[in-house]
């Protein structure tokens, strides 16, 4: 709801009063009227079943009118109190992990990354680090360094070339020798 004009632009459930505050996972649509106008919560009923909830939201959303809102659906769809199974989120962390590996930004991408986390005051704790180390032994991928012929794991890299996991995740996508920074001239390929 619009809080200066009250006017609804969004109709939904959840399994939680904290879902209507959150601001992930939503569309564009909603997005753009949440940075313009704000938000002002209405929850109109509480403990009612999952059926008579979706039922509820199809009325509101047919008698305000889709056109006037937010939604793209008429309601009552989703996946609501989905559960993955264990297979499934298996699937989906590798396909994180394969998307994200190998991944290089721009230096303009990552000078304006740095310039965000400086300004918010974000540092990577020492508890990221460690997870980080850990999904990466997970992947136990082995890499060679072309200058010396080392060969490790990537997750060794950092002690054993003074070389950050990404840097040398990077450069094992590149048939080049590292350009700048303290890793320069070193060289990997995934083996």
């Amino acid at each position: 709801m619009t809080p200066n004009t009250n006017d609804i632009y969004y109709v939904g459930i959840g399994s939680n009063v904290r879902r209507a505050y959150d601001k992930s996972k939503r569309n564009i649509h909603w997005k753009r009227r949440y940075n313009k106008y704000g938000l002002k919560v209405d929850i109109i009923s509480e403990n009612i079943s999952l059926d008579a909830a979706r039922e509820m939201e199809k009325f509101l959303i047919a008698s305000i009118g889709v056109e006037n809102l937010c939604n793209i659906t008429l309601g009552g769809e989703g996946a609501f109190g989905l559960k993955h199974s264990d297979e499934t989120k298996k699937k989906l962390k590798s396909m994180l992990i394969s998307y994200s590996i190998g991944r290089v930004h721009d230096k303009e991408t990552r000078e304006k990354i740095s310039r965000t986390r400086k300004e918010r005051g974000i540092q990577i704790s020492e508890i990221t680090r460690q997870r980080q180390k850990e999904a990466c032994r997970e992947s136990s991928m082995r890499v060679r360094e072309l200058t010396t012929g080392i060969e490790c794991y990537m997750w060794e890299t950092p002690e054993i070339f003074n070389a950050s996991y990404r840097t040398v995740n990077g450069n094992s996508n590149h048939e080049r020798p590292i350009a700048n920074g303290k890793s320069k001239g070193l060289n990997f390929i995934r083996i």
